[in-house]
């Protein structure tokens, strides 16, 4: 737990150097007036650029961590040098306050808890931790898809797991990416709450909150063990919101930002890298700033460098990989030695449709549907939340757009709402792929109607109803979390109770304010310390194939890794298990078993049973093909795959 709390600390230093020096080059570091958006900015734009500076170094060198820190403190190297860049770093250490430092402290905290209980997602030891450990070991390697098609499916968040997975940390920190955006994330709890209890809310707040309020929830109690694993999909989520936010910030300062692009371009730049679901977000913004920068050639042309410097990695990832740029879609096929065959790659193009948003799994056990009825019946029961949600998500946007007729930076977050969640129905009906959209039409409404409240009437009034909204915030937060089960709903009642009296007594003796809300000063501090309770109470709970694990183990039915490393200093490596389902009712954990295949001078790993998760390299969790060959046995797995001929 040390381990991830030191790491994320190295982290966001770096995130807002990285980010400092980006907002520099490209954009303007005053596009914001107030310091802490503009802090939080550097922090998500520092973050999406570092992943995708790893992802550009993965082609050329592995990421060890000396190359991967002798890069991030390139990038940070403006930071240090710049003027403006220095002068926004030293304004970030202003807010290092300790009510602000111990509120930060105790959610990292939390959350290190809550990630230290490791993965159980299929997808994961399918092919996100073996991607994970391509990318430590050997880089980008040419072929990969060959040995496994899912392994070709890249994202930049990987590399940014990878660059901590080496030495005692192997395979152990797979949560470590994730764990610090969900951080990141609940910062925004921090700034909601201390605007609150000020009295200084804007709408792009207003929607910070509402949208943090929903997100963070959902993806920590329905989204858990994606948050375990390396997989990108809580990262786009996070990604979404705070690039509508940034639309909303940026808006009420857009005049400062004339010389430079808008924060939001960087961040929908770094985006794309992470999942083609970005695309809707990407076109939207990257179409805006074209608009905007229409009567300038010169201004065109730098967008498409700053556009093509953030995804071209992505695309040469891609095609180095699998044979394709647009990996799994079979665009532009330039019939390569190295290319997966288009039907295998259109079969993963199609999975996402088939496997969770119609209950259809393809293995001799499924049932296939035979009809566009029971596809329709099908998609009804199992998405009955992405659907019910949708339909509000695209009335509240289509209201904002087509009814209210709003502009501006509104028009561009309801566009994103309405666009990304026709753009998921379209292509991938299921609520993992489309949250990032799902709910940002109606927490745009919701902002707006909260923003038009709160400018209401004298300013004692419009401070006693942001002051009495602070300590409405404090209980939706709990209520968010609160869980079905009641055992762990009174632990929580219980933390949140007694912490935020707390942090609430406390700040008003020492300020001696007024009674009704929390004081300005101690804001971040009791925010933090709900969400932080919220957070512990929910890691108590555990489904039922974790239990069925705890059991199997302790009758020793099914062998955990030897770990003699302290829990409190580093995570429990990873398991190497398969769930056997009987029934329902009936999940049985068993051990993997890896067999060993010789081809072409090559001595490939498979599982009989489970899945490859951080195996010995080369690993197919599906098995090895028999055309595959090396294309380079004195260079050894570096070099890549080819088919035989």
């Amino acid at each position: 737990m040390i381990f991830y709390l030191a790491a994320w600390a190295v982290l966001l230093a770096l995130c807002l150097a990285v980010g400092a020096s980006a907002l520099t080059f490209f954009s303007q570091l005053d596009a914001f007036e107030r310091p802490a958006d503009r802090c939080l900015a550097m922090a998500w734009i520092g973050l999406l650029t570092l992943t995708n500076a790893f992802l550009a170094l993965s082609l050329i060198l592995p990421l060890r961590p000396r190359w991967c820190a002798l890069t991030a403190l390139g990038l940070s190297l403006p930071a240090l040098v710049l003027l403006k860049a220095r002068r926004a770093a030293r304004e970030c250490w202003t807010f290092a306050r300790w009510p602000i430092l111990a509120g930060g402290g105790l959610l990292a905290l939390s959350l290190a808890w809550l990630v230290l209980r490791g993965t159980l997602l299929e997808d994961a030891r399918i092919y996100h931790i073996p991607r994970v450990r391509w990318f430590s070991e050997y880089g980008t390697v040419c072929g990969l898809a060959l040995l496994e098609p899912h392994l070709a499916l890249t994202t930049a968040w990987h590399t940014l797991t990878a660059a901590f997975d080496a030495g005692l940390a192997r395979g152990r920190v797979y949560a470590l990416a994730n764990g610090f955006a969900c951080t990141l994330f609940g910062l925004n709890f921090m700034l909601v709450g201390w605007r609150l209890t000020r009295g200084t809310m804007r709408l792009s707040d207003w929607f910070l909150g509402v949208a943090s309020l929903v997100y963070l929830s959902i993806c920590l109690r329905s989204y858990s063990q994606i948050v375990f694993s390396p997989s990108p999909d809580i990262i786009v989520v996070f990604v979404v919101v705070m690039t509508c936010w940034l639309l909303l910030a940026g808006s009420a300062d857009s005049e400062r930002g004339d010389r430079g692009f808008h924060p939001a371009l960087l961040c929908v730049a770094g985006a794309v890298s992470l999942k083609l679901f970005t695309a809707p977000l990407a076109a939207i913004v990257a179409l805006a700033e074209a608009w905007r920068r229409r009567d300038s050639a010169r201004s065109l042309a730098f967008l498409a460098f700053v556009l093509a410097l953030y995804a071209g990695p992505f695309f040469a990832v891609q095609f180095i990989s699998s044979g394709y740029a647009f990996y799994p879609l079979t665009l532009f096929d330039l019939q390569v030695g190295w290319a997966v065959d288009p039907a295998t790659a259109e079969d993963k193009a199609k999975l996402p449709a088939l496997t969770v948003a119609l209950g259809f799994y393809p293995d001799g056990n499924s049932s296939v549907p035979t009809s566009w009825s029971e596809m329709g019946w099908r998609w009804l029961r199992n998405q009955t939340y992405f659907i019910f949600f949708s339909v509000i998500n695209l009335a509240s946007a289509g209201f904002l757009i087509f009814i209210r007729s709003v502009k501006g930076a509104i028009l561009l977050v309801a566009a994103v709402g309405l666009i990304g969640n026709v753009f998921v129905l379209a292509s991938a009906p299921d609520a993992r792929y489309g949250l990032g959209y799902l709910h940002i039409g109606t927490s745009l409404l919701l902002a707006l109607l909260l923003h038009a409240r709160a400018d209401q009437g004298e300013r004692f009034l419009r401070d006693r109803f942001s002051a009495s909204l602070a300590s409405i915030f404090l209980l939706l937060i709990a209520l968010r979390f609160l869980p079905f089960r009641w055992s762990t709903g009174i632990l929580i009642a219980g933390f949140v109770t007694s912490a935020g009296l707390l942090a609430f007594f406390l700040g008003k003796a020492l300020s001696r304010r007024r009674f009704f809300a929390p004081q300005p000063t101690w804001a971040p501090l009791t925010t933090a310390v709900v969400l932080a309770s919220c957070i512990a109470a929910t890691g108590c709970a555990k489904d039922a194939t974790e239990m069925a694990i705890e059991s199997y183990a302790a009758a020793g039915l099914l062998n955990a890794p030897d770990n003699s490393v302290p829990k409190w200093l580093l995570p429990p490596p990873t398991l190497p298990f398969h769930l056997v389902v009987k029934s329902e009712m009936d999940v049985r954990p068993i051990n993997v078993r890896l067999e060993r295949k010789s081809l072409a001078g090559v001595t490939y790993l498979y599982p009989v049973a489970g899945f490859c998760g951080d195996a010995e390299l080369p690993c197919g969790s599906y098995g090895v093909r028999s055309d595959l060959r090396p294309r380079d046995l004195r260079r050894g797995l570096a070099a890549g795959f080819a088919r035989a001929r």
